[in-house]
């Protein structure tokens, strides 16, 4: 693999940018950015020599923007475990496969034992959260304040408790599917040969799913909500969860279409812009993305060229 001298000091000053860049208005894109420096340097690196860059890295944050800094090297050890384990994956020659499933798995265990451990240090998240969400309607319209009242507040407070699985997975999925796709290519520029998933036309989730989600969604039906039942916190996580998988697996149905057909990918690139702008897209998604797992769809279309 190619390594140059200056190599790891521009890892180490991009690092220190993604990091301190948590504290403006873009960290919701540098979240999903800040593993990449930390997998590149770790898997082109041996171990003394990056310990060694991420050591003076964690100094220079501490010690140029003080209390900022520590935050941000605070910041970074949290997503330090997962890097590795990914930097890992990639020096053993790891299916793709592998690597997203050992991330992502990495990652939400993190985050549950941050939780663990702020919650038995005195944090209390349901405060928290009423805080965020008072200042949130507090910058609302007051023509939309009027509907708002404290009964209301707590609904909104039980449920994103609720569904704090779902977001944890969806976080922690994210940030390691976006570090697999630009590091590997980063480092496959530089000589290595890392494995990349499938195209994204054979994607394909197994029949099983199919049954869970009419399961979860008979379930749903036919239980009455109740935020002191365990089944509903399940089925607020697993249903939306299962949309979303199923709605990605209509994405792919479509690049496979528009492949057979070789048809350019407009087709299935204006699925996805159409689900992220209206995201009640995602719904209708999703049945075609059952429908492609239940009934064969791609094989049918292909039987018929």
């Amino acid at each position: 693999m190619r390594r140059l001298w200056w190599g790891p000091v521009v890892w180490v000053l991009l690092h220190m940018v993604l990091l301190l860049s948590v504290f403006s208005p873009l960290a919701i894109i540098t979240f999903a950015l800040l593993m990449i420096p930390i997998v590149v340097l770790f898997v082109q690196w041996s171990v003394p020599k990056f310990s060694l860059f991420f050591g003076i890295e964690l100094i220079l944050l501490v010690g140029l923007f003080q209390s900022f800094g520590l935050i941000a090297a605070l910041i970074a050890l949290f997503f330090l475990p997962t890097a590795l384990v990914i930097g890992t994956m990639y020096k053993k020659r790891a299916s793709a496969r592998k690597v997203l499933i050992s991330g992502t798995l990495t990652m939400l265990a993190q985050l549950l034992l941050t939780l663990l451990i702020a919650t038995l240090s005195g944090f209390n998240i349901t405060t928290e959260l009423r805080q965020v969400v008072t200042e949130s309607v507090a910058l609302l319209p007051e023509s939309v304040k009027s509907y708002v009242n404290e009964e209301a507040l707590d609904q909104v407070i039980r449920l994103m408790i609720q569904m704090l699985p779902l977001y944890f997975i969806c976080f922690s999925g994210l940030c390691v599917a976006v570090t697999h796709a630009l590091a590997r290519r980063i480092l496959n520029r530089g000589g290595a040969e890392i494995e990349g998933l499938k195209p994204v036309r054979e994607w394909m989730l197994p029949k099983s799913l199919v049954w869970y989600f009419m399961v979860a969604l008979l379930l749903d039906f036919l239980i009455r909500p109740s935020t002191d039942n365990m089944v509903t916190m399940i089925l607020q996580n697993l249903i939306p969860l299962l949309t979303l998988a199923f709605s990605i697996q209509a994405i792919a149905f479509l690049f496979y279409v528009a492949h057979v057909n070789r048809w350019n990918r407009a087709l299935p690139i204006a699925g996805i812009i159409a689900m992220i702008v209206f995201p009640f897209i995602q719904y209708l998604f999703s049945v075609l993305g059952v429908l492609d797992v239940a009934f064969s769809l791609r094989q049918k279309i292909s039987g018929k060229k």
